[in-house]
């Protein structure tokens, strides 16, 4: 896949924290991204499929992507998410419930958050 077809599929990562299994990224969710055609004309926002698929990949490729989903609980979309923001996505990593909590923040605002269980293959 070509640079510029991926930055379509991708956030800018404008910044990157780690500290043992928690992550902080800063994520530019820019005008250009591909999930905001017709997602909706006139009110363009970013689905929350994408926001955990985007969770999900960016955490197997801090940690191990050998992971197998298993399942999600406590998803909750509180704010839209619309283009030309940056956000920061917060990802803790509990080893030992091979538990994944994320959260997409700016500010006071949590766009949204869940939790993501894992298994080994």
């Amino acid at each position: 896949m070509a640079m510029s077809e991926a930055r379509l599929l991708w956030p800018r990562i404008v910044w990157r924290e780690q500290n043992g299994e928690h992550w902080r990224m800063g994520l530019g969710v820019d005008d250009e991204l591909c999930w905001f055609e017709g997602h909706f004309p006139g009110l363009p926002i970013l689905p929350g499929v994408v926001q955990i698929h985007w969770a999900a990949l960016l955490f197997l490729r801090e940690y191990d992507d050998s992971l197998l989903f298993q399942r999600m609980e406590a998803v909750k979309f509180r704010e839209l998410l619309l283009p030309g923001r940056e956000v920061t996505l917060d990802l803790a990593f509990d080893v030992s419930r091979s538990r994944l909590a994320f959260r997409y923040l700016a500010e006071a605002s949590v766009f949204s958050s869940g939790r993501i269980y894992w298994t080994s293959p």
